[in-house]
């Protein structure tokens, strides 16, 4: 009797002893695969999305299943702003899209939407690769328990899409041009004179069509799907913006992860950004010998006139409240130097 009880007992301890081990072990050291949704606004055929997927394809490969990513693209898991909450919370594990969103969240943030802070997409992505992107990053991690898996995937360039030609600032004067609703770009088209019109992007081809906007501040690959150049007639090729693309994953199932599976999300998020940066610069010219097929003017305008009113656009935001001071000393910095940036 006293042998059984002895079983019973040395059973029992044995069975707590691997719940514990279970629940103190990473999540995916365990059987059951990891599950990380990974969700972004930009349609499918996105060169986003073409990232997600690969990052998806090498994280299976590289943990051997141990963890899955499940990609949504077109908004399914739900607006930009809300899924990045989702995020935080934990109701969502992952988010891809522009690095602008994140200056809803904290100013510094804004850093990405100021025109000409950049001049290519290399020197983007070393400006978050340096002390700036590394303490946005930071400042994510700590204040929206988010980690910042990669912030150099390349967005299209944005330039400006009109119904009548634009070559300088002052030919805006009082133009309704359609922006996003978000305080980074509404200030800089209304220091450049224009009078800026928020509007979701699927209002925007009826909107131009009705004239109650003139133009978009759309990257080309926009205007494509959208179909605007039905409306549009011209486009300025002014480069005004290289916004960064970021990949960013909850805090909690970032910890969870065990050590060589953390680095094989951030090798994989690397090389998909590689693949994903390739099929932007390819497709950009693409994109340039359709529109103009379909009838698209392009205009190579002097930006001499964008960067000094761009100049203007830190004092801005920082009396609206969407830089710091920290930011504000950054932009000027980058904005009074030589053309390098």
């Amino acid at each position: 009797m006293k042998l059984h009880i002895s079983a019973v007992r040395a059973a029992a301890c044995a069975t707590a002893l691997a719940i514990f081990m279970s629940a103190t072990l990473p999540a995916n050291a365990q059987n059951t695969p990891v599950i990380l949704r990974l969700g972004t606004i930009q349609a499918s055929n996105n060169p986003i999305v073409a990232g997600m997927k690969r990052f998806a394809e090498l994280v299976d490969a590289g943990t051997h299943g141990r963890v899955v990513v499940q990609t949504f693209d077109t908004g399914t898991l739900g607006a930009a702003l809300p899924e990045i909450h989702n995020v935080r919370v934990g109701t969502q594990e992952m988010f891809a899209d522009g690095c602008t969103w994140l200056g809803a969240l904290i100013p510094d943030w804004n850093l990405c939407a100021i025109p000409y802070m950049n001049n290519n997409y290399t020197t983007a992505a070393q400006m978050m690769h340096g002390p700036i992107g590394q303490k946005l990053n930071q400042e994510f991690s700590e204040q929206q328990h988010i980690v910042v898996l990669a912030n150099d995937w390349y967005r299209s360039v944005r330039e400006l899409e009109t119904t009548r030609p634009v070559n300088a600032p002052s030919d805006l004067k009082d133009l309704k041009i359609r922006v996003p609703g978000m305080p980074d770009f509404v200030v800089p088209w209304q220091t450049y004179g224009a009078n800026a019109v928020p509007l979701d992007l699927g209002q925007t081809f009826v909107a131009l069509q009705q004239g109650v906007v003139v133009g978009t501040d759309t990257p080309l690959d926009i205007t494509a799907l959208f179909h605007f150049q039905e409306v549009e007639k011209y486009v300025s090729a002014i480069n005004w913006l290289y916004e960064p693309i970021v990949l960013l994953i909850n805090q909690d199932v970032w910890n969870r992860l065990s050590k060589s599976d953390q680095r094989v999300l951030l090798d994989s998020a690397t090389a998909a950004g590689k693949y994903q940066n390739n099929l932007v610069v390819r497709q950009f010219d693409d994109y340039v010998r359709t529109l103009k097929k379909a009838g698209m003017t392009f205009l190579t305008p002097n930006t001499r006139p964008w960067r000094e009113e761009s100049k203007k656009i830190p004092a801005a935001l920082l009396k609206s409240g969407h830089l710091t001071d920290w930011s504000y000393k950054e932009a000027l910095r980058r904005l009074d130097a030589p053309a390098a940036h």
